[in-house]
């Protein structure tokens, strides 16, 4: 493919890296759908996925409640399509619900189409019960406008309640 030297592409890959070109791309990515109108709102989703260490250490520090594990985890952030809104990096034994509240703010204002402000918050947020805590309420009903959720403790679901199969209606005896 006559791309040059392993060793270039990885040095580009990590200037790349530092110079935030890679952010930059996912924002102008973002604004273009948000302007195409092509992000749903309505809903978002919050999952993380742990990623063992290559190279990592060999035996890493413990911390309660969790064994200590090598590696990274992602928390994603993403719309009801699938687009991923946010992406949050921490070491593979911090707990889930330690990273709701930096996982919903990494969300950056996008751009709508028309006028009017960029939007930054869906309308619910699920997440499965690794998010589960008193955190939840804490952040969902915070006084600051900026950072509540609209709809308050309300607009965060479980994906455990989306699990379960509708309750049939009652019908009548004639």
């Amino acid at each position: 493919m006559d791309c040059g030297s392993g060793s270039t592409c990885w040095r580009r890959l990590r200037d790349w890296q530092e110079a935030g070109v890679w952010e930059k791309l996912h924002g102008v990515l973002l604004d273009r759908l948000g302007e195409a109108d092509k992000i749903d709102w309505e809903r978002a989703s919050l999952d993380s996925a742990s990623v063992p260490a290559k190279r990592g250490a060999k035996e890493p520090a413990r911390t309660r409640p969790d064994k200590g594990k090598p590696g990274s985890k992602r928390h994603v952030v993403s719309d009801r399509g699938s687009v991923p809104l946010a992406v949050v990096l921490t070491a593979a034994n911090v707990h889930d619900s330690k990273v709701l509240e930096e996982s919903v703010d990494a969300i950056k204002p996008i751009k709508r189409p028309g006028r009017g402000r960029p939007r930054k918050r869906s309308g619910k947020l699920h997440a499965d019960k690794g998010y589960d805590f008193g955190r939840w309420q804490g952040f969902a009903r915070a006084g600051d406008k900026r950072r509540a959720l609209p709809g308050a403790a309300s607009s965060i679901v479980s994906l455990e309640t989306l699990r379960k199969p509708p309750i049939a209606p009652l019908q009548r005896n004639r």
